[in-house]
């Protein structure tokens, strides 16, 4: 640290909705003196769209394996530019009547750790249940992704910040604002005193 100069109160975090073709990617600025949210960005993420990581890997590999990797290539460079402090992921969510979906995504979210490692390996890597999530936002725990939105709507610190509007963001931006939102007030908590430094693992 430069000597005199006071280091930045804002803080950038990340939130991840897991997709493995469709993934929605935010990026919340906080103040952390205060736990006040600056900005929001949001952006939809489509790996069928993404140029190859390496070249060959299309033939080599599986097509599922190099979609997963032209995804991780992508996740590194969005990091690496928006330098967050945390990353924070919906876990997946085991349904009884398509089991094998669990699989592929639990294999999604080590490639997304795994992106956070290869970003910064000193960089939080945090997941919330779908259910905490809903929670988080104040949305019923079998909220639909109109729901969801409904939610977020009436949050104005979010709203008033966003860098487009709220129309405009996809379903899976959306999961991704709810997934910082819920980690923000969790911060919030342990701001008040009422959660100790070592359960919250940010900032």
């Amino acid at each position: 640290m430069v000597m005199g100069v006071e280091p930045s109160p804002l803080t950038v975090l990340a939130g991840i909705d897991p997709g493995g073709h469709t993934l929605g990617l935010s990026y919340m600025t906080v103040d952390v003196r205060d736990g006040s949210i600056v900005s929001v960005d949001s952006m939809t993420i489509e790996s069928d769209r993404l140029p190859d990581g390496m070249s060959g890997l299309e033939v080599s590999q599986s097509e599922r394996y190099n979609r997963l990797y032209r995804l991780q290539v992508r996740l590194v460079e969005e990091f690496k530019y928006y330098k967050p402090s945390i990353v924070v992921c919906e876990s997946p969510f085991f349904n009884r009547f398509r089991p094998m979906a669990y699989g592929s995504l639990s294999e999604l979210l080590s490639m997304i750790r795994t992106s956070v490692v290869l970003y910064d390996n000193t960089t939080p890597f945090k997941t919330y249940s779908p259910s905490e999530i809903k929670k988080g936002i104040h949305a019923g725990h079998i909220s639909d992704k109109k729901a969801m939105q409904n939610a977020i709507k009436k949050l104005t610190e979010i709203t008033e910040v966003l860098t487009k509007p709220i129309s405009q963001c996809s379903e899976h931006e959306i999961d991704a604002i709810a997934a910082c939102y819920t980690h923000l007030n969790v911060f919030r908590t342990y701001l008040k005193g009422e959660l100790k430094w070592y359960n919250l693992r940010m900032l």
